[in-house]
């Protein structure tokens, strides 16, 4: 699968190369990237934050985002024209199964259908395009916060993580019919997902793709987290998933709930797809931690000597559990913890090999082996 992310202030933060991910490859480029090349892929990500504005010091229509990025001076008049291509484009991409993931922090009423030609003297903006489709009535500027949460995919749940502002849409009944709401703010829709729209020519159309309307991001402080989270929403609902039921692969970190620490040690090499280094940073980090809850235990201990120490069910310094049984399953939480984990990936490097043992680490094998070191460390802050 490919996902396009078309967007000026996320591309600052990637060079050209392409994201490795589990659902396939992932490309971040800006706006410009559409004036010589066509939006063809599985799943297109727009980042609507882009106007057009006559500037009266040049006497002609410049398009900048609102932040001040990627402003294109020198070819307005192709991105005029740009736009209005996209009006065809997009309905094609629906019909043909992609996804159309739309980011929005400023409103705008689509269904107004003027469009703005090169000789136009009117500010026009990047959801031109979206104008056409007549999927919505309004979408409109929220206040910050009160999500509620509706959809169950895990995708969708760890973008909202990331949302600030929010969106409020008011969707065009007579035009979609069965729309699945994603997130609702004060009762009002805040993130949806439609097959239904209108095309250019006004024609009704039942798509197999979807297009998905957004709120905007409230950071782009950690670019990859955020580039494989609209990838994930893309991937539940590429060629015709079912919607409601749709699950992808739980494969970015729960970075909010994190011990601290592991979280500054892990999650930018696991959103830079070194699996196997986060996870012998996790391991790494656990026993340090263990040292340091109990340093005048520690001596001259080390590794498996160490843990053996201090989850001994014999009195061990650290130990802790209500029986033998629980002392004893408890220290093998731990020695496990070091002797599968962190001890071989301190010694080695995958080496590709499938069918052995750490021959290569998934995106989610390193997911749930961090957050296995981390439950490893709350016990201890809350047992000693």
């Amino acid at each position: 699968m490919i996902t396009l992310i078309v967007s000026d202030k996320l591309s600052e933060k990637f060079d050209s190369d392409p994201i490795e991910y589990s659902g396939g490859d992932i490309f971040v480029r800006g706006w410009e990237f559409l004036l010589e090349n066509d939006p063809a892929c599985d799943v297109l990500v727009l980042d609507l934050d882009l106007e057009s504005r006559v500037d009266s010091r040049r006497f002609g229509r410049e398009f900048a985002t609102k932040v001040g990025h990627g402003e294109i001076n020198n070819h307005s008049v192709e991105f005029i024209e740009c736009f209005d291509s996209l009006c065809e484009d997009i309905p094609t991409l629906l019909r043909s199964g992609s996804v159309v993931i739309t980011l929005h922090s400023n409103g705008v009423i689509a269904r107004d259908r003027s469009r703005h030609g090169p000789d136009s003297s009117s500010v026009g903006s990047s959801t031109n395009w979206l104008n056409g489709l007549d999927v919505a009535d309004s979408i409109t500027s929220s206040k910050e916060g009160n999500f509620e949460l509706v959809s169950e995919i895990s995708a969708v749940r760890d973008y909202y993580a990331w949302v600030g502002r929010g969106i409020s849409v008011e969707l065009n009944t007579d035009v979609v019919t069965e729309p699945t709401i994603l997130a609702e703010v004060s009762g009002e829709i805040g993130g949806v997902a439609v097959r239904e729209f209108r095309d250019w020519h006004g024609e009704r159309v039942d798509a197999t793709g979807s297009l998905v309307i957004l709120p905007q991001p409230r950071s782009l402080a950690r670019p990859f987290s955020l580039a494989k989270s609209l990838a994930g929403i893309g991937q539940a609902f590429h060629l015709g998933s079912d919607h409601q039921n749709t699950r992808v692969v739980q494969s970015e970190l729960p970075i909010d709930s994190l011990d601290d620490e592991l979280q500054a040690r892990c999650a930018d090499k696991f959103d830079r797809g070194e699996y196997a280094d986060a996870v012998r940073a996790a391991g790494q980090l656990l026993e340090e931690r263990l040292k340091q809850y109990s340093p005048d235990e520690v001596g001259d201990r080390d590794g498996y000597d160490l843990i053996s120490h201090l989850f001994s069910e014999d009195g061990g310094p650290l130990s802790f559990g209500r029986t033998g049984s629980e002392r004893k399953g408890i220290y093998f939480m731990y020695a496990g913890a070091y002797l599968a984990l962190r001890n071989p990936l301190s010694h080695r490097s995958p080496d590709g090999e499938d069918d052995e043992y750490l021959g290569t680490i998934s995106p989610e094998e390193a997911h749930h082996a961090i957050c296995y070191v981390d439950l490893l460390l709350k016990f201890l802050d809350k047992y000693n």
